[in-house]
């Protein structure tokens, strides 16, 4: 932990497994091998293998089967492709951080990019179906909806709160070192992400 750089030192309960200063070589070898990264990365290459079979079998037998609308359809394909999106970008920030602080930095705006195009998805989606047959409630609810993201982010506080589990760190915090490679708090992030997409779809 106290050799790796300032910029791959996120959480001080992590003790062991960075991977410093590596190629972008060196960085696709790092799949194959135990390091602090490998769960975050895995979980959720995986779950792009999981979304890409969901939207293939959407699209070729629920759909038909549903006789769902050309609106339905293109919000069930958008919604999964920001989760594939989300999860791939996900997988290139975790796989690619180490290079450099400078690419930490730039793979980090990926990675949250990411998350919010998936927030978007799933309230557009939310939006959609609830108010389905009521178009003019639809619109005043964005429009409330907008007006609280608003006071919410010039709060900031609200921010934080959504993210109290993985800021814990826990059960790293508990037993230093023991979670370096599997079981930290952000790896059960990711697969919880995974699970909450899922269960969502």
């Amino acid at each position: 932990y106290d050799e790796a750089p300032a910029f791959l030192r996120q959480n001080p309960f992590i003790r062991g497994g960075y991977r410093v200063f590596y190629t972008p070589k060196q960085c696709l070898r790092s799949l194959f091998e135990w390091n602090n990264e490998t769960l975050n990365i895995w979980t959720h290459l995986a779950g792009m293998v999981l979304f890409s079979g969901v939207l293939v079998h959407d699209v070729s037998t629920r759909l038909p089967i549903a006789q769902a609308s050309a609106t339905d359809s293109l919000i069930l394909v958008s919604t999964c492709c920001a989760y594939i999106t989300t999860l791939s970008l996900s997988v290139l920030y975790h796989t690619f951080n180490c290079q450099s602080r400078r690419a930490y930095e730039r793979l980090l705006q990926y990675d949250i990019a990411g998350v919010s195009l998936s927030l978007w998805a799933t309230f557009a989606s939310g939006v959609f179906l609830a108010f389905d047959n009521y178009p003019s409630l639809r619109v005043i609810y964005i429009l409330l909806e907008g007006v609280l993201l608003v006071l919410a982010i010039a709060k900031k506080g609200h921010a934080a709160a959504s993210f109290l589990v993985l800021e814990c760190r826990f059960p790293e915090r508990a037993w230093p070192g023991r979670h370096d490679i599997v079981g930290a708090s952000h790896q059960i992030w990711h697969v919880l992400v995974v699970l909450m997409t899922l269960w969502w779809h």
